[in-house]
């Protein structure tokens, strides 16, 4: 399997697992100049005020050199949106202790490893620290709703299906 190939199923289910939440991906955090756009695979935003509008920020990384170019620099622009933030990896491809402390770990089985259909394809092996998000600008809002894919209550999946349908194809 290819490292597009891995991606994009990380995406669907990840799409999957968000269908209850706002979500985008690719979303553009740092709308200054075109010069060094950083950009989070995926953001979450919890849509009720008991949960304190909770957001969670995911890098998707499927290579070891990838992952070993990031940095809290190329993510201080996620970190300043999300309540928590997550490395998303195949399963063994980083450990816990190479994860940096501001950031949790994800380990993703693909489909054909799964035990049933219905496993949960993420094991949380670090958890996120907890951190205080800033609160969004109109200049944020309107780059959620104009750069990025936003999906939001889907409950049946159809746009999880008929994504992971098209990448199929």
């Amino acid at each position: 399997m290819t490292d597009a190939e891995t991606t994009a199923l990380i995406m669907a289910d990840l799409r999957r697992k968000s269908r209850h939440l706002i979500a985008a991906e690719e979303l553009l955090l740092n709308n200054i100049s075109w010069k060094g756009k950083r950009r989070t695979d995926f953001w979450t935003l919890t849509p009720n005020a008991s949960s304190g509008f909770a957001t969670v920020g995911y890098e998707v990384k499927v290579s070891r050199s990838d992952y070993r170019r990031d940095s809290l620099e190329k993510q201080r622009h996620a970190l300043r949106y999300s309540n928590r933030f997550y490395y998303l990896v195949p399963a063994g491809l980083i450990t816990k202790d190479e994860c940096p402390g501001w950031a949790g770990l994800i380990w993703w089985t693909p489909p054909e490893e799964r035990a049933t259909k219905w496993q949960d394809p993420f094991s949380y092996r670090k958890p996120a620290p907890q951190r205080e998000k800033e609160k969004p600008d109109w200049l944020f809002v309107s780059t959620l709703l104009r750069s990025a894919k936003v999906e939001r209550d889907d409950p049946f999946g159809t746009l999880a299906r008929r994504t992971v349908q098209q990448e199929g194809e």
